[in-house]
């Protein structure tokens, strides 16, 4: 596989794929995709993922207060018209820019045919993936104690930005991306679940887009889980996530776009390790879930998601992608 055969050459979206071709047949071609931003397609792009890709959730887990944010003016925003949120479960749904917000699906062992979706209707659901308070806290525990008085001044005066950038250059770069991957698993275990009980609700009514920023790290991380599910072998998961840096041109000139006028200040800060995906780093990553839990399946047991829940996603996967009707919106 190449890294335009699903959408084309001319596609504006970068790092889309079907994560059936890393699954060794484990994963019917057609249940779940995976890319960066897709909020970046073209008309033509966003007709192909609604109406021939038959994608009917897209799953977005960044976070609310992400740059890019929400994109309501984007084609395939357009496209889908709905949405969809999990930000805050049990709250009254509120409007944004004329797009309906309900909160997402669940689902759960007693009560296995909740969250059934309407597989005419395309919908936009955010589920952010990280836990931004336990995250921030554990950061800020790795600074060094001369640095810890600067980085609150840092919070104080120029908010939140400036202490992002604090953190990252003292302590998320230098814990690495397996650290990063470990502490999201370890500390966000909780919202790891539910990501995966609402891939098994959307599953139920067509295909499912799953994507991040880059849709390299947490995108990587849930794909990583659901090959894991599906019964893929260490190496088959780790060429999954290699692919990406067939997109790491493409992702530079993203990420370098985004920063603005001080780009080159922000790229070096940022530092080269953040955009690759390295092989090594995910066999590295589940030798740790092996060390710390035994197995994937184990992990997942230890997070909440039943032996039950994770059938029920195996089956879901292998299960052909149905001819579903057109997306219709109101």
């Amino acid at each position: 596989a190449t890294k335009n055969d699903v959408l084309g050459p001319d596609t504006a979206v970068i790092n889309f794929r079907d994560l059936a071709e890393s699954a060794g047949g484990r994963i019917a071609p057609g249940r779940v995709f995976r890319s960066a931003n897709p909020h970046t397609a073209n008309v033509k792009d966003a007709c192909r993922i609604v109406d021939e890709l038959r994608v009917r959730t897209v799953l977005d887990l960044r976070s609310l207060n992400e740059e890019e944010g929400f994109e309501p003016s984007s084609a395939l925003t357009a496209r889908m018209k709905r949405t969809h949120t999990a930000a805050s479960r049990g709250a009254t749904p509120v409007h944004a820019a004329g797009i309906k917000i309900v909160p997402a699906a669940d689902v759960c062992e007693q009560e296995p045919g909740l969250g059934v979706r309407d597989p005419r209707r395309a919908v936009h659901v955010r589920l952010p993936l990280l836990n931004r308070r336990k995250g921030t806290t554990r950061l800020f525990a790795l600074l060094p104690r001369h640095m810890k008085a600067y980085a609150l001044l840092c919070c104080c005066l120029l908010g939140r930005a400036g202490i992002a950038r604090l953190l990252y250059s003292h302590a998320l770069r230098p814990l690495g991306l397996l650290g990063l991957y470990a502490a999201i698993l370890d500390e966000s275990s909780e919202l790891v679940a539910r990501v995966l009980r609402e891939v098994v609700v959307s599953l139920r009514a067509g295909a499912v887009l799953l994507h991040c920023s880059a849709g390299k790290d947490r995108t990587g991380l849930i794909s990583m889980l659901l090959l894991a599910v599906a019964g893929a072998s260490t190496e088959q998961i780790v060429l999954d996530y290699e692919r990406t840096e067939e997109w790491y041109s493409e992702l530079s000139d993203a990420v370098r776009h985004s920063f603005g006028a001080d780009a080159d200040q922000r790229m070096e800060e940022m530092g080269d390790e953040i955009l690759r995906a390295p092989g090594d780093t995910m066999r590295a990553l589940l030798a740790h879930i092996e060390r710390s839990y035994g197995s994937v399946t184990d992990y997942l047991g230890w997070i909440g998601f039943s032996d039950f829940e994770q059938k029920e996603l195996a089956g879901q996967l292998g299960r052909p992608a149905e001819d579903a009707p057109a997306a219709y919106v109101t």
